[in-house]
């Protein structure tokens, strides 16, 4: 798991597995821990790397995985992820059955699906909880920023 927020101009911070990060690399710059954080869980390192400039445009922190393995030991050595964008396909589960897990976790937790095609609202439903955001790819970061800051719909 690599979590980390940064931009070019502020520094960058790192946070390894269950780390928790002690300085900021500039005054005023917030820390990890004070941050909205998002698990971004997508098998394809090109397509994450775009993901993670875009979340942290957007003033969020990311932590990163890139399977669903991965991802579920990230949510659990971290106490402070706000929500989830998980791709459709990955190497070891299906997003879907991902995001039924952390929902199993979390209940409450905001959840974005994002695919290269329509996934069938039908198999949206086998995720507890409120429902879940789907985003087709491609997408702008004004699309994203409209899911992660949309106030969750009532049950």
């Amino acid at each position: 798991m690599i979590a980390h927020r940064g931009r070019p101009d502020q520094g960058v911070t790192l946070l390894s597995n269950s780390h928790t990060v002690s300085e900021s690399p500039r005054d005023g710059v917030e820390e990890l821990d004070d941050l909205e954080t998002v698990l971004l869980v997508d098998d394809n390192r090109l397509v994450r790397d775009s993901l993670v400039m875009m979340l942290e445009d957007l003033g969020f922190g990311v932590v990163e995985a890139e399977s669903a393995q991965e991802a579920l030991a990230a949510f659990d050595a971290s106490g402070h992820i706000e929500a989830a964008l998980i791709d459709v396909r990955l190497p070891d589960m299906d997003g879907v059955e991902l995001a039924a897990r952390l929902r199993g976790l979390r209940p409450d937790l905001p959840l974005v699906i994002v695919s290269g095609q329509p996934v069938d609202a039908a198999e949206l439903t086998r995720i507890p909880g409120q429902p879940v955001s789907m985003l087709l790819k491609p997408f702008t970061a004004r699309q994203l920023e409209k899911l992660l800051y949309a106030e969750p719909p009532p049950n």
